[in-house]
């Protein structure tokens, strides 16, 4: 039984995958082409629960590296310094600063847009208008109304060549 949405297939163009991933693509299929259904169902399984765990695993090692994150940003800031560099040179700790932006009020936030006449930018993307609302910080203008910025600043690294 074909998916709901499978009616679609001949009507809609087909998303295409980048030609070097299909080439990848392409190698694991060949590898298991002749698999029966079943047995590629079972490899399918395994793969999926690999990558499960996987994911656990990057989310913890995301956890303890924002925490080591937030240790290193108190103390940077509390000795005064921006920077670190690791004792064999290779590596440089830096502090990063973002602002991220969400719109708290649509609302307001339209009606700012239609009083300062950029309607265009209701086909932007959010990157643009958190860019857009960066850029008005930066000159000491206040971001838009309905607009919220939070601050957030994590850890960086730069590999340093010798």
């Amino acid at each position: 039984m074909p998916g709901k949405l499978s009616y679609l297939k001949s009507t809609l163009e087909k998303v295409s995958e980048e030609p070097g991933r299909q080439e990848e693509l392409n190698k694991v299929k060949e590898e298991v082409k002749d698999l029966s259904l079943g047995d590629l169902a079972v490899k399918y399984r395994g793969w999926y629960d690999e990558h499960e765990k996987l994911k656990q695993q990057v989310s913890d090692l995301n956890t303890k590296m924002e925490a080591a994150g937030q240790l290193l940003i108190e103390n940077f800031e509390r000795q005064g310094t921006e920077q670190l560099r690791t004792a064999d040179g290779s590596t440089t700790l830096f502090i990063k600063d973002d602002v991220y932006c969400k719109v708290e009020n649509r609302a307001t936030y339209l009606g700012w847009i239609k009083e300062n006449e950029m309607e265009d930018l209701l086909t932007v993307h959010y990157s643009t208008m958190n860019a857009q609302a960066v850029d008005r910080l930066i000159k000491g203008q206040p971001v838009p109304p309905g607009i919220k910025a939070l601050f957030k600043q994590k850890i960086s690294i730069r590999r340093n060549t010798k």
